[in-house]
């Protein structure tokens, strides 16, 4: 059975729909990223519209696997930082189907990958504001204040939608803070090592996004600009404290406006 036949079967589409999925590049753990077209009706049509199959590699069975199949289909739901928040890409269902294996359903987001959307380049200073706003205090804040961390963050984990939302894919690079979180909520253990991953990668991240601006200063500059700023702001020991202590949410908000105010007047504008 090929892929769009299991997407298929996963998804309840009949055969006599006729070509009812496209599909997209797949990461280093998914052998098909397949998502609906607009209007075709599948068996999760009561809860999203349109919906991404990812179909893992492998027999399912594996810890490694389990843990996707446990955080797309039990942890996420149990979450309310994820559930409840527009700019983070929901989970649908997860597990083992016979004839398809390991798989994940997912809100199909519109729009495109962020790193296309920067290798296009031509960026205004509003749109990246607006895309550094979004990561910094629409998804970044408000998860780590609810205990989670992410190690991972790099620019295919965000797309820009028609709209010019940023919205994070791919959550389930988080399934191994989401388990300790809630499983084992006083052990900070994996958490903590993650935390100082993500964090030691914000400064590039945020130089990569600033760069698709055609005014952009040297990337070098840049760079070391951006590390200035954001330990001037105290927007780094901010986000160490969310999910930690009383008001670090209020904190760490205040700490990305300076940061992101500060980046606007002294590089944006220019």
């Amino acid at each position: 059975m090929c892929e769009e036949d299991q997407t298929r079967k996963l998804l309840g589409i009949p055969d006599s729909n006729q070509d009812p999925v496209v599909r997209f590049r797949t990461g280093a753990r998914t052998r098909a990223v397949l998502a609906t077209r607009d209007g075709v009706v599948h068996r999760f049509q009561d809860r999203q519209a349109r919906v991404a199959a990812k179909l893992y590699k492998g027999n399912g069975n594996t810890p490694g696997s389990l843990g996707y199949q446990h955080y797309h289909n039990r942890w996420f739901y149990r979450i309310a930082a994820l559930t409840g928040n527009g700019h983070v890409q929901q989970s649908v269902s997860g597990g083992l189907l016979e004839g398809v294996g390991p798989y994940a359903v997912l809100q199909f987001i519109p729009g495109s990958e962020l790193a296309d959307v920067l290798e296009r380049g031509g960026l205004s200073t509003a749109q990246v504001g607006r895309v550094l706003g979004d990561i910094l205090i629409k998804i970044w804040i408000p998860l780590w204040t609810a205990g989670l961390r992410f190690k991972d963050c790099h620019l295919g984990n965000f797309v820009v939608t028609p709209d010019g939302d940023t919205v994070m894919i791919d959550t389930e690079q988080m399934r191994k803070d989401a388990n300790e979180l809630l499983n084992q909520p006083t052990d900070w253990t994996k958490r903590d090592k993650h935390q100082e991953s993500g964090l030691a990668r914000l400064p590039n991240f945020v130089r990569r996004i600033i760069l698709a601006i055609d005014t952009a200063p040297p990337a070098a500059a840049l760079l070391r600009h951006i590390k200035v700023s954001l330990d001037q702001s105290g927007l780094f020991d901010a986000l160490r404290r969310l999910g930690r202590e009383a008001n670090a949410e209020e904190i760490a908000i205040r700490a990305a406006e300076s940061f992101l105010d500060e980046l606007e007047t002294e590089w944006l504008m220019q």
